[in-house]
């Protein structure tokens, strides 16, 4: 069968696309802020909305409801973004650390869990404070899907199939479905509530289907859990000279891409074509690199994809700059699955995470940025991406189809 896909690969598979369903909520931030085009220039006309509603476009955000439109009331459309980040950020750490010494299983479990119960009660909140603080807690949830979830499936596969994973089963569905059900739905509680209700496949999954990794089960107790406590071992120069690359590489990638991402609902044009568009073109580019990757190995791969954010044609075609963002992320995630030993694993792509979300984090004030010379965004990620070049060049190494039993640090 191509790529030796089993039942059980397939399944494993099948988890990890409905389980970055949910973690389409990262960039929910795009819907739940939308207001119509030019109404923060109209705030002292009461009817900014009434042509704008009888279009297709209009989908009533939360930035609408709550009228996070003029005034200083309008960075709280920026702070939706910043508060779902940092919980994103504190998630990665606990629960990659939790995976690692209890178990894919039953954490996983605990995140689509939490991830479920939260975007689901975020529906039915009615005061923004309170929006907020749940809020924290669906990005709490979200940082454990790439560190335990990611990290459980691709030890569940072949050494062959890791590239299916990130290929085929990625983010680009994700933003079509995401963009589907805020299209029918035009409400963002509700769409909430749909996101919530598609969690449940996953849990079911999760629960009943696969098993718990067996490289965690067979894992060396012996060795240490903390990644910190690496730190005095012989082989500290090479450890982490190795994670600070990795680091490097999601910090760029976050910062680029969610400031791309959230930036391209103020894109002109129809929102939900632009969206769609945005998932269409990611899950054709996904295809072709994964014809690429059989050729090419990783380092050379993840060098490459920058030097597509050094040109005029990333200023015109914010599609493009999308595509070579998207290749980086899956550099990022193979790469750091691929380099870390069993009893690490988890816990070394959780502090690549928490870099990852510091980016995220900063990516709204970009958007800001905009605001006053609207290309700032671009040229910040032309200048990040040729940093990052350079390291990735220099220091990557290479990990293709490497046997996880056997990846020491």
């Amino acid at each position: 069968m191509w790529f030796n896909l089993e039942r059980k690969h397939l399944l494993a598979l099948a988890t990890w696309q409905f389980a970055i369903f949910f973690a389409g909520q990262n960039i929910f931030g795009i819907f739940a802020t939308f207001i119509p085009p030019n109404s923060s220039r109209n705030c002292s006309n009461p009817e900014i909305f009434s042509n704008f509603s009888k279009h297709g476009e209009f989908f009533k955000s939360a930035a609408v409801e709550f009228d996070w439109i003029c005034g200083n009331s309008k960075y709280y459309r920026d702070l939706f973004s910043q508060v779902h980040y940092s919980g994103v950020l504190v998630g990665t750490m606990v629960f990659g650390t939790l995976s690692d010494r209890y178990g894919r299983k039953p954490v996983g479990t605990v995140v689509l869990g939490l991830a479920a119960i939260s975007t689901f009660y975020t529906a039915f909140v009615r005061s923004q404070e309170m929006l907020f603080s749940v809020r924290f807690f669906v990005g709490f949830a979200s940082g454990g899907i790439p560190v335990v979830i990611c990290t459980w499936v691709m030890e569940l596969l072949l050494a062959e199939q890791r590239m299916v994973l990130r290929g085929i089963f990625n983010w680009g569905w994700t933003r079509i479905f995401l963009t589907t059900i805020c299209y029918f739905i035009q409400n963002w509680r509700n769409a909430l509530i749909v996101c919530a209700l598609f969690t449940l496949p996953a849990i079911f999954l999760v629960i009943f289907v696969l098993p718990e990794s067996p490289l965690w089960k067979s894992r060396d107790t012996r060795q240490d859990h903390s990644i910190w406590r690496q730190k005095n071992r012989g082989a500290a120069k090479h450890f982490w000279r190795r994670l600070t690359t990795l680091w490097c590489m999601w910090f760029v990638a976050s910062i680029c891409g969610f400031a791309v991402d959230l930036n391209s609902g103020r894109l002109s044009g129809n929102l939900y074509l632009n969206q769609i568009l945005f998932g269409v073109i990611l899950v054709a580019s996904k295809l072709v690199l994964l014809a690429v990757d059989t050729r090419y190995p990783r380092f050379r791969l993840a060098a490459m994809t920058w030097i597509g954010y050094d040109g005029p044609i990333f200023l015109v075609i914010s599609l493009l700059g999308t595509v070579f963002i998207e290749y980086t992320w899956d550099a990022c995630y193979l790469c750091a699955i691929e380099s870390m030993q069993t009893t690490l694993r988890s816990s070394a792509t959780g502090t690549c995470s928490f870099w990852a979300r510091i980016g995220a984090i900063l990516a709204p004030f970009l958007n800001m940025a905009t605001v006053y010379w609207p290309p700032a965004i671009y040229w910040a990620v032309i200048l990040l991406g040729l940093v990052n070049l350079i390291i990735s060049w220099r220091f990557l190494e290479e990990t293709k189809n490497v046997d996880l039993a056997e990846v020491e640090t």
